[in-house]
């Protein structure tokens, strides 16, 4: 594994900008002790504004304790000049648990985050399930289907009108165009000089189709607390589902948001990472588009909300997501 690369990739899919790394130079190197350049490549990036010095793990360095860790990161954070990073392979959560109650700043690729306060991605992932036949649709091809499904002007709206009120390029919606039809969804209508959407089916067939192309919004979740400027945008996940359901809220609400103004908001100190439940005051999602574009109340839309929670063995969820779809205007 190159954990150099993969933490580029892991900082791009959180933050949507791949961080620029430079390798230290060989002042740098020479401050530390022989046995840590022999376990650590050090390397520069940014995060935020920030300026981070990267230990990363050599691939053939053996997994170390958490109290090694904590000591490596005490003795080159006493040597060198900047904030230092551990990335590392690999953890099991009760090392995690012990590097984050000391304070020590680490990433594991695609699992897990500690660099307080800009960013705490703390939750286990694991691997995603096979996509279904034929792929997922794009962030932007779901929000039209999903605004003419709610009822939403979608079709009798040209393209260049529709592009301007979801925020997207008329390029991006001609390659909408060209998505919806080619999974047999839409089909173009020309009026005049101007380019429409025509759904034929009926909206509850179309849905029927749709659904195996349709995806998750939720790129990530994070624990947070809100500074006094911070917006918590609309509920989301369990607190939206509790809100016109049976369904018991969690203890630490959940909001949704666009994965940009969740960054903006860290940048901004509006809101800052948290390492758990214990000390968050929410959960905040980051969306793969704009949870504003489908709704106008306090919570997401029904149909995002049931994707987002699409697939829970809780029989109780998953009875509350099936009234869910019953009640949409179809």
């Amino acid at each position: 594994m190159n954990l150099e690369a993969e933490y580029r990739k892991y900082v791009e899919d959180l933050t949507g900008t791949a961080p620029a790394v430079t390798a230290a130079d060989d002042a740098m190197v020479g401050k530390l002790p022989l046995y840590l350049r022999s376990y650590y490549r050090l390397v520069r990036t940014r995060l935020f504004g920030r300026r981070l010095v990267l230990a990363v793990q050599n691939p053939d360095a053996e997994t170390a304790t958490p109290a090694e860790y904590a000591r490596h990161h005490g003795a080159m954070r006493a040597s060198l000049d900047g904030e230092v990073v551990l990335v590392l392979p690999r953890i099991a959560p009760y090392g995690r648990q012990q590097l984050v109650r000391q304070g020590v700043p680490f990433v594991v690729p695609h699992r897990q985050a500690f660099l307080p306060p800009t960013m705490v991605d703390l939750h286990e992932r694991f691997p995603k399930p096979p996509p279904t036949r034929g792929g997922g649709m794009t962030a932007a091809a779901q929000v039209v289907l999903l605004r003419h499904l709610l009822g939403r002007a979608a079709e009798g709206v040209s393209l260049r009108e529709l592009a301007a009120d979801l925020g997207y390029s008329a390029m991006t919606l001609s390659n909408v165009r060209g998505e919806l039809e080619a999974l047999g969804l839409c089909a173009p209508a020309q009026r005049g000089r101007s380019t429409h959407l025509v759904f034929p089916l009926p909206k509850r067939a179309l849905w029927e189709r749709a659904e195996p192309h349709l995806r998750t919004p939720v790129n990530a979740w994070h624990w947070v607390r809100w500074g006094r400027t911070g917006k918590r945008s609309l509920s989301a996940g369990l607190t939206a589902l509790a809100g016109s359901s049976l369904v018991s809220d969690d203890e630490v609400p959940t909001s949704a948001m666009k994965a940009s103004d969740f960054r903006a908001q860290l940048e901004k100190g509006s809101l800052v990472g948290c390492p758990g439940p214990e000390d968050a005051e929410g959960r905040a999602e980051c969306w793969t588009y704009d949870p504003r574009l489908l709704s106008d109340g306090p919570a997401v839309d029904g149909l995002s909300l049931y994707l987002s929670l699409r697939g829970t063995h809780d029989e109780r969820v998953a009875k509350a997501l099936k009234d869910l779809l019953e009640s949409q205007p179809w």
